[in-house]
């Protein structure tokens, strides 16, 4: 029951085992946020909170254990988050018509995962049924790029072309993996020109820099000339994420 556990939260699984009394209830406290969901958005949190108190929890958080009986999140963070805002209010939350105070329902997964790469892809796998954002969209593809070739210079090359693995992870088909690539280098070409106009500018303003005989200007005049110029320079490196700190 691990695997499907960790397959998605949007099919039956998780209504399964709370019918079959495996859901446990767990301090909210006690639970930590995975750094590892930072790739998600957390996004309309207060319109989950006003949803859960309209209508009940409608999916159990899935969890692991810590050595200090403590639990990480795998699924679930924005749940988490709005739960947590339910109990601020000294409200308590109901699942399957049965309430819960400072406690969040929860499915514990035992697996044992080898990486952090191995417990990503089960974070993805469990969120495969949300909807992305295009920004999501992107990071997960990157990462995932990322853990597939990690992989493959491991030695642990999974089965099946390098689209059709990232489509299985993903939970998605091979042409959104496509599309997924297309928009990539899309944003790079972009990215690209943008870059080439600015050292267009750039070169420009060197020119003018050039032609400036520096005999007519005082020490001073060319400090206050260094000055003004810098912050602009700085603003646009700092778009371009660039460090200025050392130039």
């Amino acid at each position: 029951m691990e695997e499907n556990v960790t397959r998605g939260l949007f099919n039956l699984d998780s209504l399964n085992e709370a019918a079959k009394g495996r859901v446990v209830a767990i301090d909210y406290y006690l639970l930590k946020e995975n750094k590892l969901n930072d790739i998600y958005l957390q996004e309309d949190i207060d319109l989950l909170k006003e949803n859960i108190e309209e209508f009940q929890l409608s999916q159990p958080i899935i969890v692991r254990k810590n050595a200090d009986n403590s639990y990480t999140i795998l699924s679930g963070h924005r749940r988490y988050k709005a739960c947590k805002k339910i109990f601020a209010e000294n409200k308590s939350l109901f699942f399957f018509d049965k309430e819960y105070i400072n406690q969040i329902p929860c499915i514990v997964d035992n697996k044992q995962y080898k990486s952090e790469d191995d417990e990503f892809l089960a974070i993805v796998s469990s969120n495969a049924a949300r909807v992305l954002s295009a920004e999501e969209r992107k990071k997960i593809y990157l990462k995932l790029k990322e853990i597939y070739d990690r992989k493959c210079a491991a030695g642990e090359r999974p089965k099946g072309k390098e689209r059709e693995v990232i489509s299985s992870w993903m939970g998605v088909t091979d042409r959104t993996v496509q599309n997924y690539k297309k928009e990539l280098k899309q944003d790079f070409v972009q990215k690209q020109n943008d870059t080439a106009k600015i050292i267009k500018r750039f070169t420009g303003i060197e020119k003018c820099f050039t032609f400036i005989e520096i005999e007519q200007y005082d020490e001073e005049d060319i400090e206050n000339i260094k000055q003004a110029a810098i912050p602009a320079i700085n603003a646009v490196m700092s778009r371009l994420n660039i460090d200025t700190s050392e130039l």
